[in-house]
This record gives C-alpha cells, structure tokens and sequence, in this order.
C-alpha cells in the first residue's frame, strides 16, 4: 500500500528528521505511485515527481556518498524531466547521468527484498540511459549529454551480474 508508505514515512521524518533513508524511501515510494498512474494525469504525476525529487535530493545533501540517494534523485530528476517533455529531458540529461555516475562511485550494494540491488538498477539505468541518448556532438555541446553504444552495453551487462536469477 504506497499511500499507506506515504502516510508512515512522513511520520518517521518529524520524528527522525537526520535519517536519510527516511528520504530515498519516500522518493521511491513517490516514483513507483507516479508509475501506475494514469498517462493522462501529467499535471498531477507532476507534482508528485516534484516532492519525490525534493525528497531525493534532501536525501543526497544529507548523506551524499549514499547510493540509494543518488540512485533515486537521478531516477526521479529523469522521470519527472520526461514528464515535462523532450527538451526539459534533455536538459536535465546530465543531472541524472551524474547522479547515477555518483551512486556507481560509492561502491555500496544494497539489495532490496525483491533481491534487486541499488547498484544493479544504476548500473541498468546508466545502460538504458546512454543506449536512447544520441550519440551526437551538438546534444554534448548544447546540454552537456551523449549516448555510447559501447558504454550501454557495459552497463547493462554489469547490472545482469547484480541478480543471479537474470
């Protein structure tokens, strides 16, 4: 029940208001309530992808070597950029590119109970990440972005190594 998470993780905040993973949670909670929702609902899944970035990128400015918030600050910066449309995803390409970076660089491996990890899943977002950019000159020069085939492949074979059954 995510709305049922939502409720008990603003509680947990007033209540321990330095906790980090208080703020990773709650963004994941937010992205995965924006995924089921309706396409048609863009100014309302919006506005949650708003509260689910803040939420994230409080995590990274409290605990900012964490993977899980960097992980989610990237995943929630790209989904809500793509909700906006093509040129607010390009611009906002390099944030999450370096979020993601970010969360590969800190070395952690936290698995989720459905055996997923943190790292598996930035390792996939980097791979589907730089497969759909274009590898194109003029997007590095004009947003500070570029896609490598190579480099998609790369991760994506790295995130298959993060789960046995895959």
């Amino acid at each position: 029940d995510l709305m049922g998470a939502d409720k008990l993780l603003r509680k947990l905040r007033k209540r321990y208001p330095n906790n980090s993973k208080i703020r990773w949670l709650m963004a994941k909670s937010i992205f995965f309530r924006t995924e089921v929702m309706d396409k048609d609902a863009k100014k309302v899944k919006g506005k949650l992808l708003a509260e689910g970035v803040q939420w994230a990128k409080e995590c990274v400015d409290m605990a900012p070597k964490d993977i899980n918030c960097l992980l989610h600050y990237g995943t929630l910066v790209g989904r809500s950029s793509t909700n906006e449309g093509i040129f607010n995803t390009l611009s906002k390409g390099a944030v999450v590119e370096g979020a993601w970076l970010g969360a590969v660089s800190t070395g952690e491996h936290y698995r989720f109970p459905s055996a997923n990890t943190s790292l598996g899943a930035t390792y996939y977002g980097l791979g589907i990440y730089y497969r759909l950019v274009p590898d194109s000159w003029w997007l590095d020069l004009f947003f500070g972005i570029r896609g490598d085939i190579e480099r998609a492949i790369k991760y994506l074979e790295r995130a298959l190594g993060t789960k046995a059954d895959q």
